[in-house]
């Protein structure tokens, strides 16, 4: 399904193969490197996932409570809790998940390749993919330790009695509100996509930025309308996953100073404009 999706919109996006094709920007890379710490960043997170019971803590250290057991909770996360929280939560965290995790990764990928198809560029779609992946495992490595070290309880256990929060379906998952890692994984997708189809200049970097910055807005407010993070913590989310989504492309992946011609998958010719005077010579033949 996701793979018929990403043809749609690629099939909905792209001009005919008729259209001009334009110079893009040739970026930094390191593949060896680049793929290490992608993987070695991934395997933090499975890591951490897979213990997590183990390394979670088991009690709040953010607590929003004083040393009287008085909520003192901020009036501006208070607020904005009563006012987006769901009467009935299912379905926020239902649609928070989809955005996040199918619909967040599955137009990075048709939008990107709309782009480098768009620009006749299809040879660079790989390593464009490959940069967006490392961004992305590194906001979710930065992401996962921050919530294991503040250890702030999240909004609906906040509410609950002492004897109602270890009885939670996840209590492992009870103190790890700040900050949203569904809103730092939708907004460095968005942003790591975006920064590099700009860097190269794409015709269709707008369509890129167009689709996924509002679809990693809408999964920060679902997770706050799902009552498990704080407007902070999904403030926090959108600003360092951005942070990370474009820092990561533009310091270690920015443009190598030259501009060059793509080619086409189809013909592997040049299809930039060239010198007026070079001489062409073609050879045809039939089997």
């Amino acid at each position: 399904m996701f793979v018929a999706a990403s043809l749609a919109a690629c099939a909905t996006t792209v001009p005919p193969r008729e259209a001009r094709a334009q110079a893009v920007y040739e970026l930094r890379r390191d593949i060896p490197v680049d793929v290490g710490v992608t993987v070695a960043a991934a395997a933090f997170m499975i890591i951490t996932e897979t213990y997590k019971d183990h390394l979670a803590p088991q009690m709040c250290r953010w607590c929003d409570f004083d040393g009287k057991g008085r909520d003192v909770l901020n009036p501006v996360d208070h607020g904005m809790r009563e006012l987006s929280r769901w009467k009935d939560n299912r379905p926020a965290l239902r649609i928070a998940d989809a955005t996040a995790f199918v619909l967040a990764p599955t137009a990075s990928i048709s939008t990107m390749m709309a782009a480098a198809i768009n620009d006749r560029a299809e040879i660079k779609y790989p390593t464009d993919m490959l940069l967006v992946l490392e961004a992305v495992a590194l906001a979710g490595v930065v992401n996962q330790a921050l919530k294991f070290t503040f250890a702030r309880e999240r909004p609906f256990v906040h509410v609950l009695t002492e004897d109602e929060k270890p009885r939670q379906s996840h209590p492992s998952d009870n103190n790890l509100s700040f900050y949203s890692g569904h809103t730092t994984l939708s907004f460095a997708i968005a942003t790591a996509s975006g920064t590099i189809a700009s860097l190269r200049d794409y015709r269709l970097k707008h369509l890129v930025w167009g689709t996924l910055v509002p679809m990693a807005a809408l999964t920060g407010f679902l997770r706050i309308a799902g009552d498990r993070h704080y407007f902070t913590d999904v403030l926090t989310g959108a600003v360092l996953g951005s942070a990370v989504g474009i820092l990561v492309p533009l310091v270690f992946h920015g443009r190598d100073g030259k501009d060059t011609v793509p080619f086409s998958t189809e013909d592997q010719t040049p299809v930039g404009p060239g010198p007026a005077s070079a001489p062409m010579v073609t050879i045809s033949g039939g089997f």
